[in-house]
C-alpha cells in the first residue's frame, strides 16, 4: 500500500527534494541549451584555454565563446588560426593588412603578424573552469558519469513511473472485483 492510502501524503521533504531537482535540472539544460545554441551558430565558437597568457582576464581550462567579428580595434581580444594552433590574445597594433597581438601575461608582443584572414572570431565571455568539465568527460570514466549513468538513472525512473501506474491500475482494477464480483 501506498502512503497516500493511509492519508499521510507526501512529506515536505519529498516535495523539497522535488523542487531541488527541478530547479537545477532545469538551470543545467538552460546552460547546455545556450551554450549549444552559441555552438551551433555560424561564426561564434567555444574554445577551451590551454595556458595562462591571458591571465587576468581569463585562464587555463576556463571555456571562452567568440563571436564572429567585422571590425578589429586595439585592445580587442581575438582567436585567430596560428598553423595548427588556435591562439586568442588581445590586439596591440593594426596595420592595413595585419594585426599584432600578446597575450597579458606575456611581456611581448607576438613575434608573427596575424592576417585578418586567420582570425576566427572576437571573445565575447568566459566560463570559468568549465574546461576542467570538458576534459573529465573526455575520460571513459567521465563519459559514463556523464552521459550513462544520467542515462540510466533517467531510464529506471520512467520504468518506476510505468510500473507505479500499471499497479495502480491493477489495484483499481481489483478493487472493483472485489466490490462486484
Amino acid at each position: 500500500m501506498s502512503r497516500e492510502s493511509y492519508g499521510t501524503g507526501p512529506g515536505p521533504f519529498s516535495i523539497l527534494t522535488r523542487v531541488l531537482t527541478w530547479l537545477v535540472s532545469v538551470a543545467l539544460g538552460a546552460v547546455v541549451a545556450g551554450l549549444a545554441l552559441i555552438y551551433f551558430q555560424p561564426g561564434w565558437d567555444l574554445y577551451v584555454v590551454r595556458s595562462d597568457s591571458m591571465v587576468p582576464t581569463f585562464s587555463s581550462h576556463d571555456v571562452i565563446i567568440t563571436q564572429p567579428v567585422d571590425q578589429v580595434r586595439v585592445g580587442d581580444i581575438v582567436t585567430f588560426h596560428r598553423g595548427s594552433q588556435i591562439v586568442t590574445h588581445r590586439v596591440v597594433e593594426i596595420s592595413p593588412e595585419s594585426i599584432i597581438t600578446k597575450g597579458d601575461a606575456n611581456q611581448t608582443a607576438d613575434p608573427q603578424p596575424v592576417l585578418f584572414t586567420d582570425i576566427a572570431g572576437g571573445y565575447l565571455f568566459r566560463v570559468p573552469y568549465a574546461g576542467y568539465v570538458t576534459a573529465f568527460i573526455a575520460t571513459t570514466r567521465g563519459w559514463f558519469l556523464a552521459i550513462v549513468l544520467p542515462a540510466a538513472i533517467l531510464v529506471l525512473l520512467i520504468v518506476r513511473e510505468i510500473v507505479r501506474e500499471a499497479l495502480k491500475e491493477d489495484e483499481s482494477s481489483g478493487e472493483a472485483h472485489r466490490y462486484y464480483g
